[in-house]
This record gives C-alpha cells, sequence and structure tokens, in this order.
C-alpha cells in the first residue's frame, strides 16, 4: 500500500497562503486517484485535526491523539478516534 504524508506544517500555512490550501487539496486528490493512503502528521490539537477532516484524512498521528510512549508499551493495532473519525496506529 502506498502512502501520502502531510506534515502539520503545511496546514498551518494553507490557513494563511491559499497556495497551500490548493496543494492540499491536490495531494488529497492525488491519493485518491492512485489508491494511496493519506496520512496526517504531527497533529498537536483537535483544531488542527477538524482542519484536515474536509481533506478526507486516512489516518493521523500526532499528540492531539496520543502523547509519546515507551516501546515496551506499545499495543500495535489500529484504533479510531471518535471524536473525530480518524484512524490511527498505536
Amino acid at each position: 500500500m502506498d502512502y501520502i504524508k502531510i506534515s502539520a506544517q503545511t496546514i498551518t500555512h494553507a490557513k494563511a497562503d491559499p497556495l497551500y490550501g490548493a496543494h492540499l487539496n491536490s495531494l488529497s486528490n492525488i491519493s485518491r486517484a492512485i489508491a494511496a493512503l493519506l496520512i496526517d502528521v504531527g497533529s498537536e490539537s483537535q483544531e488542527h485535526l477538524h482542519s484536515f477532516m474536509k481533506l478526507e484524512i486516512d489516518y493521523a498521528q500526532g499528540l492531539a491523539l496520543s502523547a509519546p510512549e515507551p516501546y515496551a508499551s506499545w499495543h500495535i493495532g489500529i484504533h479510531a478516534c471518535a471524536a473525530c473519525n480518524y484512524n490511527y496506529v498505536a
């Protein structure tokens, strides 16, 4: 499975610059066209997560979903974020 990762800075810039907004929309369209997963990297707030909901992001990772944990405590699997309709790997 292919994937495209989008950094948290991209959404921050998209709020101020329409060119970044168009870039995000293009990445979303491209990911659908090539059947790639779209991953939001570095979500640190619920506002950030909700900004990405419009783009149909497949996965998200960041502090808004979970704080960093030691490797020994990981429970590998796919989980859903009920508040934002995202999936994430924990």
